[in-house]
């Protein structure tokens, strides 16, 4: 229920978008669906804007459905047309998932073609994606954040550079999370220890 709140909201958001901008687009809207203990569906909402200002949009639907272990996060990258998504337990093999988003015009259904695992570490805990389709993730074991180019993401090039690592001073102590400030391009983090 609260999913579909958050749907309609961002709706309501792009209707007030598109009085500002009439240019055709479609746009997806995409989230988790919590069954029992884990995530293990991937829902979608397709919303075309045409040059008339009209927008028309379909219902709910499954994109992508897996035996997840135990998911933590997920971000959908518009720019690669991707979802990111880490899977698995802390300490014990956690990755980070790419699942390429297919749309077909003619039926305007929306599906994945299956998962590739881009990262593994040792307990990333974060994603974020930045207004360039970046792709970021922290790793709260190895302390430190990195990223993938959207370049590289679009030619499934798997290189990932390191940004922010603990270097024995306080500014980075066991991260968890991360945030982008997509207008100002700041990149935030919280440490879980010593605040």
């Amino acid at each position: 229920q609260m999913i579909k709140q958050l749907l309609l909201l961002s709706i309501i958001c792009l209707q007030a978008v598109q009085l500002l901008s009439c240019k055709e687009a479609t746009d997806f809207l995409i989230a988790s669906k919590d069954t029992t203990a884990n995530y293990n569906q991937v829902w979608a909402m397709t919303i075309h804007r045409t040059k008339d200002c009209k927008l028309y949009i379909t219902d709910m639907s499954v994109i992508a459905e897996d035996s997840f272990q135990t998911p933590s996060e997920l971000v959908y990258n518009p720019q690669t047309r991707a979802i990111y998504m880490i899977e698995g337990m802390a300490y014990s093999g956690a990755v980070v998932k790419e699942y390429k988003v297919l749309y077909d015009k003619k039926t305007n259904k929306i599906s994945t073609n299956g998962s590739q695992v881009i990262y593994e570490g040792v307990n990333p805990t974060s994603l974020q994606v930045d207004k360039f389709g970046n792709l970021y993730v922290l790793d709260q074991g190895m302390a430190f954040i990195g990223r993938y180019a959207k370049s590289d993401l679009k030619k499934n090039k798997r290189t990932f550079r390191i940004l922010y690592t603990h270097n024995g001073t306080d500014s980075m102590r066991g991260p968890t999370s991360i945030y982008i400030d997509k207008k100002n391009e700041f990149l935030y983090w919280t440490n879980h220890y010593g605040g």
